[in-house]
């Protein structure tokens, strides 16, 4: 292994020891590892001008990735006493930071603070909560300050450039805020400046993971279907982020319009509705778009809930193989059993917009064994998945791309099947039908279907 001595800082307000392991560990964006430094016959590091205690090793485990285009700082450490060093001698001023070498040189090193619970010797790691540090502060120097300190010209988008490109670590340093002043008599001792502002920054850093975690909610989800056309995209944002601009676009067939508020109506059009949305403020930067299906309420091309115990005229059995099949509408519900297809009628569908199929499937008892056995059919030559699991209830919705050929199969709104890859012709201008089918005997219990476009 290869080994560097401890170094000690003549600088009143930092202390630390270093140590290179012997196979960094690259982050490309995001990782975790473990560092460990356990010379043979450890290494010194010392809180007084006038003397050091030992340490027989230091172990560093850490997890940094990426939460909404934001930097997650996560880590712990545990460390081990050597002869005649209490097994409380460092405390709550004692730190660690990462020492990152630039996949892409930048000419000097750059380091990454964690600053957790501190365990007594031999008692474990300590814990830690993640924290998201600004981009300008992910990066600090080895004397744990600002990079402008030692590079003047670093910047936050330097920062995301070494993130983003990938970084290795390659040692830890172990450190102290407060400078060189042996134990602390007192409980009630105030504590330095820079152990103050180090607990601030962790604090503030916090509290940004945890607004990430639950930035905002939309009131719509991708592929959803509303029924109304007047929505407010935006019903959540997180108080952290109060102070962010919100930008919202509506694109449709027939017009698009533009709100800069999460409190401004949107109108959409009949069909298909793309929304854009951005979130831009300090400590976010989200961008992304979802599209919507707004439908007039009658509009369906094929609707039932079978609710009324009687299988409608519509509906055709078809049972080519002559096996076992076994048809029934009761408790709300239909329930079919059997290797057979029950297909409603042809629909006269616009072969340029897509053709969206929803079907909710129960589970009392009357379930399935294997879920790829249940089919969605479309003109009695395609069957889709549309369930995923037997023992609970499910949503489905086939996304049937009339124009390109494509299907996309969702189930509680995951997509589950994606027919990309193979375009199929569904001769739509002949009119489309859709059946549901069991396979291998298979057993389904159906309480809505909806079709549309």
């Amino acid at each position: 292994m290869k080994r560097i001595l401890a170094l000690f800082v003549p600088c009143l307000l930092f202390i630390g020891a270093i140590a290179q392991t012997s196979e960094p560990v690259f982050v490309p964006a995001s990782g975790a590892g473990e560092t460990t430094y356990a010379p043979t016959n450890g290494f010194d590091y010392s809180h007084h001008t006038n003397y050091s205690m030992q340490l027989k090793s230091i172990t560093v485990k850490w997890d940094l990735r990426l939460l909404l285009g934001e930097p997650v700082v996560d880590g712990v450490f545990k460390w081990t006493a050597g002869k005649n060093t209490p097994a409380d001698y460092l405390d709550y001023r004692d730190y660690v930071l990462l020492e990152c070498v630039p996949k892409k040189s930048a000419g000097y090193l750059v380091y990454i603070k964690i600053a957790p619970t501190v365990p007594k010797s031999g008692e474990g790691y300590g814990f830690n909560t993640p924290g998201s540090p600004s981009w300008k502060s992910v990066f600090c120097t080895r004397d744990g300050k600002d990079m402008t300190t030692k590079i003047p010209d670093f910047t936050a988008e330097k920062a995301r450039e070494i993130w983003k490109s990938g970084f290795y670590v390659t040692g830890v340093v172990l450190a102290r805020q407060g400078g060189k002043d042996g134990f602390l008599n007192s409980t009630d001792e105030l504590k330095a400046d820079d152990t103050k502002k180090l607990e601030e920054l962790t604090r503030k850093n916090r509290e940004k993971y945890e607004a990430l975690q639950n930035p905002f909610t939309l009131s719509v989800k991708d592929n959803d279907t509303v029924y109304d056309n007047v929505i407010r995209p935006v019903n959540y944002l997180n108080p952290y982020f109060s102070s962010a601009l919100v930008y919202l676009r509506i694109e449709n067939d027939e017009f698009s319009s533009a709100a800069q508020s999460m409190n401004t109506d949107m109108f959409l059009s009949a069909g298909w509705n793309k929304l854009i949305y951005s979130i831009i403020g300090k400590g976010i930067n989200v961008t992304d778009s979802l599209e919507i299906f707004y439908s007039k309420g009658g509009r369906f091309l094929l609707e039932d809930d079978f609710n009324d115990g009687i299988l409608d005229e519509k509906w055709v059995v078809y049972n080519g193989n002559g096996k076992f099949y076994q048809l029934k509408e009761e408790n709300g519900a239909l329930f079919l059993h059997g290797d057979g297809k029950l297909n409603g009628p042809v629909l006269k569908v616009d072969p340029r917009r897509k053709l969206i199929i929803e079907v909710a499937s129960l589970s009392r008892g009357q379930t399935c064994y294997d879920a790829s056995n249940l089919i969605i059919s479309v003109n009695n030559r395609w069957g889709f998945v549309c369930r995923e699991n037997c023992k609970v209830l499910e949503n489905a919705k086939v996304v049937c791309d009339l124009l390109n050929g494509t299907v996309e199969c969702y189930v509680n709104g995951v997509m589950i099947e994606n027919y990309d890859n193979r375009k199929i012709d569904f001769k739509a201008e002949e009119g489309i039908q859709v059946g549901l089918s069991c396979r291998y005997s298979e057993r389904w219990e159906i309480d809505d279907i909806k079709v549309y476009q």
